[in-house]
């Protein structure tokens, strides 16, 4: 699959409504891919979001996370994203 599709996929698996994540959701996407709240560039980025948003992550803010992950260069951490959520990546 293509990121973008890869990135939608990984939403939906964490989504229990499809629209949004909520804070138990996002914790619980943050555990499984950084395995401790507060370190990563996710956790930072997402939290950067929802207090911009003042609520849940909807799919946009989702991407955003991962489109600055892509302009960093860090393709190996989408790629460990993925596979630890959806189980494959974009490589595989």
């Amino acid at each position: 699959p293509d990121l973008a599709a890869a990135l939608d996929s990984m939403f939906d698996r964490l989504s229990a409504d499809g629209q949004m994540l909520s804070a138990e959701e996002q914790e619980r996407w943050l555990l499984t891919i950084n395995r401790q709240l507060g370190r990563g560039s996710e956790y930072r980025a997402a939290t950067k979001a929802r207090e911009a948003r003042g609520g849940d992550l909807i799919r946009e803010d989702f991407t955003n996370v991962y489109v600055a992950e892509a302009q960093a260069g860090k393709f190996w951490g989408i790629e460990h994203d993925l596979n630890a959520v959806l189980g494959a990546g974009v490589a595989d």
